[in-house]
């Protein structure tokens, strides 16, 4: 297995930014031939204190959560990424997800 680990600046509340960034970086690890691509702990939303920013936090029906699964299973790559979870009875939590192809 080949793993691509991914130091990305993640902007808080840059959400677009940061999906950029991620499929830029998950094309990286296909042009390389990898398996997997790691990304750090709430990589997607930035490192968010609900308390200040809940709205930017994300449910796990997320249309950038989805979009970036898309991406890299367009590409055959496996992802783990992080975001600031919001569950929908507004509970908040670090989540890392992995999509597998």
């Amino acid at each position: 297995m080949k793993v691509l680990l991914a130091s990305i600046n993640c902007q808080k509340t840059g959400i677009e930014k940061n999906l950029e960034t991620h499929k830029k970086t998950i094309r990286e690890a296909a042009d390389a031939d990898c398996d997997l691509a790691v990304f750090p702990e709430m990589s997607l939303t930035g490192y968010l204190d609900p308390a200040i920013h809940a709205d930017d936090c994300l449910p796990l029906d997320s249309s950038h959560i989805e979009e970036l699964v898309k991406y890299g299973d367009s590409l055959s790559v496996d992802l783990l990424f992080g975001v600031a979870e919001r569950s929908s009875a507004e509970i908040f939590f670090v989540t890392q997800i992995h999509a597998s192809t």
